[in-house]
């Protein structure tokens, strides 16, 4: 859709709303450009303008005076629904050449929201989106970029009133003063942004309400950076500016409430840069006792992991994790019991088998990277309650003497017997003695000891 003429001249104009769901060209101009008159791509007098179709492109060419690509007058006399709203959702593209004073997406009041868009405005503007009274709401958007080659440009301007929210976008402004002027406040939430001031001046965002903060907070995600030409000395962002947990300055340094760029002599500007701050992934072991006896089956028991700042990859049900258990007596066998599934914090582990060696150390696991969300192999965190018991088989030994029999040392009732037993002697009583021929059949490996003796006038007779 082509229009141009002189007076005011309008591609497409509706007196309240505007909804475009399909791809779109818009060219609009002036038959000169020393001509008076304004030129509009997408107008409407009040209502919600509503932009969710794909490859919607506006060129508008102004005269002497105004070019606006997406402009909405917001009537303060109509009733529409969402009187001077500017939604998009789709793909578009604002190209504004010569003019005076143009702005790329405009409303005079009520909101601007883009919520899932690519957007792109270019060219001659002085304002890329410029709301005269009301907020500017950039969300779940991956590409918005906004770059002005005049001299005077701003990039996102809430005039009278509104503040600016950014969060889960990807949002690029270069504009030769402010990259961001506002009556309210900024708020930025995991995200990457890039604003950019190419003139010699400190700030890059102004805010205009003092009794409220300004936030960045990437604790999910994101980088934010400001740019300004040459050697700035004062904060980069005016009034108080809180960061988010896991948000930290790694460029720049803290000005009362705000903060301070770092100059780079290499490139001749000051960058301010707030990134995210990853807090390193752990994983616990909860409390269990895997308990049994050497050469026996065990009762099954559940190992629970839990992990923090990392997430499981799906691990199917039955899946043999025995070698995540590195300290693991021989015998046992470690299977995941219930299915895990991708982005799942938590794993049960069943533990069974016949364990073929004793211990009593606590758990040592290890989680293979592949296993693992963020592919680092993890160390869970040792646990004093979270233990292997496996003891050896124990044995009882009773001897039972025979007339005549006196013992001389040892136990003749032994318990919990796990090797060897020990030594017990006999002595023969006075008047009795133990014939050279006197032989015990070995018990279980109990055996009487074939160094039968005679010293001090008594016989000795050795068990072990």
């Amino acid at each position: 859709m082509t229009a141009k003429g002189s007076g005011n001249v309008y591609g497409i104009s509706a007196k309240e709303g505007v909804t475009i769901a399909a791809p779109l060209a818009v060219t609009v101009g002036k038959n000169s450009t020393t001509e008076n008159g304004q030129v509009y791509g997408i107008h409407a007098q009040s209502g919600t303008i509503s932009l969710p179709g794909n490859d919607m492109t506006v060129t508008a060419t102004g005269g002497a005076e105004n070019a606006y690509g997406v402009y909405n007058e917001a009537q303060t006399s109509s009733s529409a629904a969402g009187n001077g709203n500017i939604d998009i959702s789709g793909k578009l593209t604002v190209d504004l050449r010569n003019g005076s004073n143009n702005r790329g997406i405009s409303s005079q009041g009520s909101v601007i929201t883009l919520d899932g868009a690519t957007v792109k405005i270019l060219g001659s503007y002085c304002y890329g989106i410029f709301n005269l009274n009301g907020n500017v709401v950039i969300k779940n958007s991956p590409d918005v970029e906004l770059t002005s080659t005049t001299p005077s440009g701003e990039g996102i301007c809430t005039y009278d009133g509104g503040d600016l929210t950014i969060e889960n976008s990807t949002v690029k402004v270069s504009a030769n003063t402010l990259a961001a002027n506002l009556k309210g406040n900024v708020s930025i939430k995991d995200s990457k942004v890039e604003l950019t001031s190419t003139y010699n001046h400190y700030e890059v965002i102004r805010t205009g309400n003092s009794s409220l903060e300004n936030t960045i907070d990437l604790s999910g995600s994101g980088t934010v950076t400001l740019t300004a030409s040459g050697k700035q000395e004062y904060a980069m962002i005016t009034g108080k500016v809180t960061l988010g947990a896991n948000t930290k300055c790694e460029t720049g340094t803290p000005n009362g409430n705000s903060y301070n760029g770092a100059y780079d002599t290499a490139s001749g500007k000051t960058v301010l840069k707030f990134v995210h701050e990853a807090t390193a992934p752990t994983a616990t072991v909860a409390d269990v006792t895997i308990d049994g006896v050497k050469d026996s089956l065990i009762s099954n028991k559940e190992v629970k992991i839990t992990l923090t700042n990392d997430k499981f990859n799906a691990i199917a049900a039955n899946t043999d994790v025995s070698s995540w258990f590195t300290n693991r007596p021989a015998g046992l066998e470690a299977k995941i019991k219930t299915a895990v599934n991708d982005n799942d914090t938590t794993a049960t582990i069943e533990i069974s088998g016949n364990p073929t060696a004793v211990s009593s150390e606590a758990l040592a696991i290890t989680i293979p990277a592949a296993s693992l969300v963020g592919n680092t192999a993890l160390t869970v965190t040792n646990n004093p309650s979270a233990v292997f018991a496996i003891t050896a088989t124990t044995y009882s030994v009773d001897i039972t003497a025979g007339t005549g029999m006196a013992l001389t040392s040892g136990t003749a009732n032994q318990t919990g017997v796990t090797g060897a037993m020990a030594e017990v002697v006999y002595t023969a009583n006075t008047d009795y003695y133990f014939p050279t021929t006197y032989s015990v059949t070995s018990v279980n490996g109990v055996v009487v000891d074939q160094g039968l003796r005679y010293a001090h006038g008594k016989y000795y007779y050795h068990a072990g």
